[in-house]
């Protein structure tokens, strides 16, 4: 085993729904460095922006509650890896580290993260960072640990009808999901003869991050019926603040006796749910 070096790899299941709509760091739990004078560290990423760029930034921050307090001098090496282990990005610097010191940022722009090159960052749903510290010419592999992150994921199934039915109508429809996260979702619905268009009006909720809605109509035999949905809005809808326009050929036969059954699909993500950090030897 190599002394003064250690490796912190950073797993994070479901990080794009926290980038895509937070502003807010997400930082890694605490690691024991026992290699590097029992120091104490965590990782962070960053949304920031320069000079109208939007990125993501990782760093290395060392932590306050050390069994050693002196400074430390440290090379390290941030990393974006694929999750075959394929380095994406890096960068190498040196630094003297106080406890409580923010490293360099390694830097990446939102836009190749999130669209460009999201296969590669987002392998299987899973971003993952590294950092490799050491002492002395060169990192050479020993002492390491495995963090992992998991930001929760959920989904409901809830239904709402609509009754007394006569399109074209706008009427609100309120879905009340069983679950401690969402109590109550709000939507003004315009029904046409071949369009839904739904706009949320009030939410209800313990604490998510980010969520999205889809909606169907339900047939005689309770099967979902979907929806194409198209983009362009005619100027009443604009004025209207309509979100989303879902079509089908025709809602005839989904309305009997002037009732419509509906059922809204909710994926939301309730922030981080779990956390683990595992020492390799």
């Amino acid at each position: 085993m190599s002394d003064n070096t250690f490796e912190a790899k950073w797993r994070i299941e479901n990080a794009k729904s926290w980038f895509e709509t937070r502003s807010d760091t997400l930082y890694s739990p605490q690691f024991l460095a026992a290699t590097l004078k029992n120091t104490r560290w965590k990782l962070k990423l960053t949304p920031n922006s320069q000079l109208g760029e939007k990125y993501i930034s990782f760093s290395l921050l060392r932590d306050i509650e050390d069994e050693y307090s002196q400074p430390v001098n440290i090379n390290y090496e941030l990393l974006f890896i694929a999750s075959d282990g394929t380095l994406l990005k890096s960068k190498i610097c040196t630094d003297k580290f106080d406890p409580k010191t923010v490293s360099q940022e390694l830097k990446v722009k939102r836009s190749v993260i999130l669209e460009e090159e999201n296969e590669a960052y987002f392998s299987k749903g899973v971003l993952t960072v590294c950092c490799q510290l050491w002492k002395g010419s060169s990192f050479s592999y020993g002492r390491s640990c495995l963090i992992q992150t998991v930001i929760g994921k959920k989904c409901l199934k809830v239904n709402a009808t609509v009754d007394n039915l006569i399109p074209p109508s706008i009427v609100n429809v309120n879905f009340m999901p069983p679950s401690t996260d969402i109590s109550l979702l709000s939507f003004d619905v315009y029904i046409g003869n071949d369009e839904l268009i739904f706009k949320r009006k009030h939410v209800e909720c313990k604490s998510f991050s980010w969520y999205i809605c889809k909606l169907f109509a339900l047939d005689l035999n309770g099967e979902e019926i979907g929806f194409k949905e198209r983009n362009e809005l005619t100027k009443e809808l604009v004025s209207n603040n309509a979100a989303t326009i879902q079509t089908m050929p025709s809602l005839d036969h989904l309305i009997r006796n002037g009732t419509l059954s509906l059922q809204l699909e909710i994926t939301y993500y309730p922030g981080i749910v779990s956390e683990s950090t595992r020492i390799m030897f």
